[in-house]
């Protein structure tokens, strides 16, 4: 299922925030929110220096097993922000 929120508008910043399962072409945009993050978060949040997504790695933070492994995207403005996953 998909969730939209609305921010209010503040200033120049309006629009919504889409939360959606990753799906099919979610790679790219996987791809798209590593590319925005800084080198320091990259490694927070992998642990170890990351400078690009492997292959692997792009594959197993796309995929879902419904029930079992949830990923999650943000999208703003047409553009993702986030990503998330449960297991």
């Amino acid at each position: 299922p998909r969730r939209v929120y609305q921010r209010p508008e503040q200033g120049r910043a309006k629009g919504a925030l889409v939360l959606r399962p990753v799906g099919a072409g979610g790679g790219e945009l996987v791809q798209r929110v590593f590319a925005g993050l800084s080198s320091r978060s990259a490694y927070l949040r992998f642990h170890a220096a990351t400078p690009r997504l492997s292959e692997r790695s792009l594959q197993r933070l796309s995929r879902r097993e419904p029930g079992r492994i949830e990923a999650t995207l943000a999208i703003f403005c047409g553009e993702p922000i986030g990503h998330g996953m449960c297991m």
